[in-house]
């Protein structure tokens, strides 16, 4: 696993550039270090093999029966903006890592604009590592249509705080595009389309008896959406396994911000750290709801969870001298914890080969082994007759 310890040293290596107090030099080192850092991790992430990450194999097929016309319309209607990137590199010639590639760089890029746009120049860098901390493993490496949805949501979200309601509609679409698990955030743009600017805490506060009310009557809401495009998916008993719990650290390090910002610091919050806090808050409420089901509820936590870090960062403004030196030392230590444990998610790094038949290949990664339906459907689709074969008696 050192590759991925790497990458993370390398990233750490910007979080000192915030003490630099000369703005314009900060400015330069900033410069080269997101120069160098993001077109590393975009390499990093865009060029790793299939047996690196767990979707790699889910995304295979799907970029199979688009490249040979093969797709349903189901499969087109899926996540568009996947469809038609693949569409695209495959009319160009071109294999599946150019898909990854220019997923990666999209997801990197936008963070780093979102950063920039959302932070003071100072803890930009910190921001950038906590981001990475918790996105890079989890979606740049797997999830990569999350990757640039998230970020995509929350740009969004900051144009319609600013009252840039158009170009904030245009970005959303673009986000759902790319995952539909974005439209939980369309409440949270409708609102402040309409004009609300979320000035009362009680936004907040209302969310709490919001989810008694919801998990009273949870059963007949699932009842009555289970038939919905994409929402059966989350819904199955293979998605509903292993439930989660509350007692876990993590959830109460996520309601930390939620309480400071609605007890502490409300009113000198911005009407974007005030949405902040409501985004944070309405992905624990969506947590709490459904956490008898891991998928959907760690998916409805890590659309907003980009704005848990978002507040970590601007608390930072709170504090001076050794107060703020500590604090800063238990963000990156919670950094390094949150990466730490999405590495045991991942298999050992290792570059792809564009001469390699990856259809033939990809079930060789222990974590992931196909289900018999699924190989079925692969030789289906041509993929090597032998290799199927083989993987069916291993079965």
């Amino acid at each position: 696993m050192t590759p991925y310890y790497f990458a993370y040293a390398l990233v750490l290596c910007g979080v000192p550039i915030c003490f630099v107090d000369d703005e314009h030099f900060r400015r330069q080192l900033q410069f080269v270090y997101f120069s160098f850092i993001l077109t590393f991790l975009v390499l990093f992430a865009g060029i790793r093999s299939p047996y690196v990450d767990r979707d790699y194999g889910n995304y295979l097929p799907w970029f199979h029966d688009i490249a040979h016309g093969d797709a349903n319309s189901s499969e087109w209607l899926r996540d568009p903006s996947f469809s038609l990137i693949s569409r695209v590199v495959s009319a160009m010639g071109w294999p599946y890592p150019a898909v990854t590639l220019i997923f990666a760089v999209l997801s990197l890029v936008l963070k780093w604009y979102f950063a920039t746009m959302v932070v003071t120049n100072r803890w930009l860098t910190l921001f950038f590592y906590l981001l990475f901390c918790h996105f890079y493993i989890l979606c740049d490496l797997s999830e990569i249509r999350a990757a640039v949805a998230i970020p995509l949501m929350a740009i969004s979200i900051f144009l319609a705080c600013k009252g840039r309601r158009r170009m904030a509609l245009l970005v959303y679409m673009a986000a759902v595009a790319f995952h539909f698990s974005i439209l939980l955030a369309l409440p949270v743009l409708i609102l402040l389309i309409a004009g609300v600017e979320f000035r009362s805490r009680l936004w907040v506060i209302a969310l709490v008896p919001l989810a008694f009310v919801i998990l009273a009557n949870l059963s007949g809401i699932l009842a009555s959406i289970g038939n919905l495009y994409r929402v059966s998916e989350y819904l199955t008993p293979s998605a509903a396994q292993d439930e989660l719990t509350l007692k876990t650290p993590y959830f109460a390090v996520l309601l930390l911000p939620v309480f400071v910002g609605v007890f502490v610091v409300w009113k000198r919050l911005s009407l974007h750290y005030r949405v902040a806090v409501f985004g944070t808050g309405y992905g624990l409420f969506f947590f709490v709801i459904f956490i008898s089901n891991t998928v959907l509820a760690t998916r409805c936590k890590d659309v907003f969870e980009i704005y848990a870090f978002l507040l970590f960062v601007a608390f930072m403004q709170l504090l001076r001298g050794n107060k703020r030196l500590i604090y800063l030392a238990v963000l990156v230590v919670m950094g390094f914890s949150l990466f730490f444990k999405d590495v045991s998610l991942v298999n050992r790094y290792s570059v792809v080969d564009p001469y390699t038949d990856y259809g033939s290949i990809i079930w060789s990664v222990p974590m992931n082994p196909p289900t018999v339906e699924q190989l079925v459907t692969y030789h289906k689709s041509g993929y090597s007759k032998e290799c199927t074969e083989v993987t069916l008696q291993g079965i």
